[in-house]
């Protein structure tokens, strides 16, 4: 957090900028989707669907950088890509350790988290209707990227259901020491949600 936010666990609003731990991955994204849901109400749509959220946490944490440790380790972080194997990446990764076993260093390896690399067709119909929705609430032309991140969506496109990640947050300054959100992209993005529900479920 910034030197003048000392306690970067309580949520402080600059000007649009609500800085905080976690508030742009994804505690504003999380903040838009029940704005969504009040809009959807107060507009008195009866919608032919169920809405549903699903809210995942993860831990992170870090050591004392002055402990003298009594081993060395250390973590490989490895992004795959949609063309790329989960389990070629994982061959290649082991491969290389086990030279070094080979030459006596004592390895103990230790997989904390692995996925599949997924992507969605963004020519399909869902993609279309997103990218229109975008427009329509911003008045900008949206475009699809990779997310580095190992999101939730690579468990529907493994049963071959499309899906899009759209949030408020800002890659950026996630993570970071003075992260933050913008309100206005909170409640853009809240009025991007409901419009699409409306019109998918009405």
């Amino acid at each position: 957090m910034p030197e003048f936010f000392p306690e970067q666990f309580k949520p402080c609003l600059q000007g649009d900028r609500l800085y905080g731990r976690g508030s742009s991955e994804m505690k504003g994204g999380l903040m838009a989707m029940p704005f969504a849901l009040l809009a959807l109400k107060e507009c008195g749509l009866e919608l032919k669907g169920r809405i549903t959220f699903s809210f995942v946490p993860d831990e992170e944490s870090g050591v004392g950088f002055n402990i003298v440790p009594d081993r060395a380790f250390f973590t490989i972080d490895r992004r795959i890509n949609p063309e790329e194997s989960l389990a070629e990446a994982k061959k290649e990764l082991m491969s290389l350790l086990d030279n070094y076993k080979k030459k006596g260093i004592e390895i103990e390896v230790k997989i904390l988290q692995e996925g599949e690399s997924s992507v969605s067709d963004t020519k399909a119909a869902l993609a279309s209707a997103l990218k229109e929705t975008v427009r329509d609430a911003t008045e900008k032309i949206p475009r699809f990227e990779l997310s580095p991140g190992l999101i939730e969506i690579r468990f529907f496109n493994k049963r071959e259901i499309p899906g899009f990640a759209y949030g408020p947050g800002l890659l950026e300054v996630s993570h970071g020491a003075e992260e933050y959100v913008r309100v206005s992209d909170i409640l853009n993005c809240a009025k991007i949600y409901s419009l699409r529900a409306a019109r998918l479920l009405t």
